[in-house]
């Protein structure tokens, strides 16, 4: 008995099984077919594309067939006697020949001469005569030379009329002393390295904020002026950014420390290493200026298209009117898209820096007292 349970267990799987396969079976002949449909469905369009072609080339070469056939002319025979050709008569006449008139003038004309080459020189040198009605010829005392394709006299290169080797003379400056105390001042040329508050994005103006990183010190290096952790107050202005450039101007306007210290600094924003400007990711917009002018030109192709084929049909375009608004439409359209100017995103945290333009004194801040 035990042997006989697994053999009926296993004749009772087997048939289990034969329905799951032969709905797999139906699921594949289902998909074959399906598949096959959707060829056809597909080979048809094709079908008649190439057989419209064919068409168009087999009336494209009928009417050049019929341009090019030979076309032959019959001529009419007319059997009347030529007529013999009058003979033409000759005037005896003969018309005066008019003496030619020079004007005097035209002789007395002075025409200059070209300039000559000095090659004796040190320099290339120009030397310019006239020439006067009775032929004599009268030399200018100044010489000229040229240098980089420009005529320069000997007046222009020695400033004066002296000696050619006197130099350029430069006025001296005179140095003076700082009225400020170096304990207390804020030297012009400090750099304030900061980390920006919030995201920039140069679309619309805006305020801009940032956090001073380093404590920054005086001109001698003895006081702290402005502590690590103050922050940095500044504007900037919308439509700076051009094409291929990646840089905005920001004004820094104000630093306000923890010990409620107010500083007018109005110095421009460099990035973390000097360099003049906010640099960032910038977006050029390029598919959305010139995605729809691609667009646009498509549309009007295809209705142009639409066009040529219905005037082939009918002889007359009932179209033209439209399809010249739909370009007026397409040029203003692709003028606005492609005007459109980069944008230029900088995210919080990234460093930027104060590249201070002014010496700022803060002896009415801070007094030094001796320990």
């Amino acid at each position: 008995m035990n042997k006989d349970q697994p053999e009926k267990s296993t004749t009772e799987l087997n048939t289990d099984h034969k329905p799951e396969v032969s709905k797999v079976n139906n699921q594949r002949q289902r998909n074959k077919k399906l598949a096959f449909v959707l060829f056809a469905l597909a080979l048809i369009p094709i079908i008649f594309t190439v057989n419209n072609f064919y068409k168009l080339n087999a009336k494209k070469e009928e009417e050049q067939a019929v341009k090019e056939a030979p076309t032959f002319k019959v001529k009419s025979r007319d059997f009347a006697e030529p007529q013999e050709p009058s003979p033409e008569i000759l005037s005896t006449e003969t018309q005066p020949s008019v003496p030619a008139v020079f004007s005097s003038e035209e002789n007395t004309e002075t025409h200059p001469t070209p300039p000559k080459l000095i090659k004796s020189k040190s320099k290339l040198m120009i030397e310019r005569s006239s020439v006067t009605s009775s032929g004599e010829s009268n030399t200018l005392p100044e010489t000229e030379q040229i240098e980089n394709g420009q005529v320069i006299s000997d007046k222009q290169l020695t400033h004066s009329d002296g000696d050619i080797f006197q130099s350029t003379a430069y006025s001296a400056r005179k140095a003076q002393k700082s009225p400020y105390n170096a304990n207390l001042l804020l030297k012009k040329g400090t750099f304030i390295q900061c980390s920006l508050r919030t995201k920039v994005v140069s679309t619309i103006a805006g305020n801009i904020g940032c956090i001073v990183a380093h404590d920054v010190y005086s001109a001698n290096g003895n006081v702290l002026l402005i502590e690590r952790g103050s922050e940095i107050f500044g504007e900037f202005r919308s439509g700076q950014l051009k094409q291929s450039e990646d840089r905005i101007f920001v004004i820094w306007s104000e630093i306000r420390t923890p010990k409620n210290v107010v500083i007018n600094i109005d110095s421009g924003a460099t990035d973390e290493l000097g360099g003049t400007g906010i640099q960032g990711w910038t977006d050029t917009h390029f598919w959305q200026r010139f995605g729809g002018a691609i667009l646009l030109s498509l549309i009007d192709d295809t209705a142009g298209y639409l066009a040529y084929r219905q005037d082939r049909r009918s002889g007359y375009d009932y179209t033209e009117s439209s399809r010249e608004a739909t370009q007026q439409m397409a040029q203003t359209a692709v003028e606005n898209m492609i005007n459109i100017p980069p944008t230029l995103y900088k995210n919080h945290g990234d460093l930027v820096g104060v590249f201070v333009a002014r010496d700022i004194d803060f002896s009415s801040v801070y007094k030094l007292r001796r320990k």
